[in-house]
C-alpha cells in the first residue's frame, strides 16, 4: 500500500511477535483480490473490552465507498 513504511513495518511486527492472540489485521479486497485497504487492532486484555486501532488506510482510489466503515 503506499502509505506503508519501513518503520510501521517493523513497530506492527513487534506488536504482532509480542502479543499475536490479541493482534488482529484486517484486509479489504476487491473480487478480484487487489488490495483495498486494511486495519491493525489491539485488543486489550481484561475486562472492559478494550481496542485500539494501530494502523488503517485505504487506497486513495477505494475512498468514499465504505471501505473504511467496513474495516471499522
Amino acid at each position: 500500500l503506499p502509505y506503508w513504511s519501513d518503520d510501521g513495518a517493523r513497530t506492527l511486527g513487534a506488536l504482532f511477535a509480542a502479543r499475536p492472540r490479541r493482534t488482529w489485521r484486517f484486509v479489504a479486497r476487491e473480487r478480484s483480490g487487489a488490495v483495498l485497504g486494511h486495519v491493525v487492532v489491539f485488543v486489550a486484555p481484561g475486562l472492559p473490552a478494550v481496542a485500539g486501532v494501530y494502523d488503517m488506510g485505504v487506497l486513495p482510489d477505494a475512498r468514499r465507498r465504505g471501505v473504511g466503515r467496513a474495516l471499522l
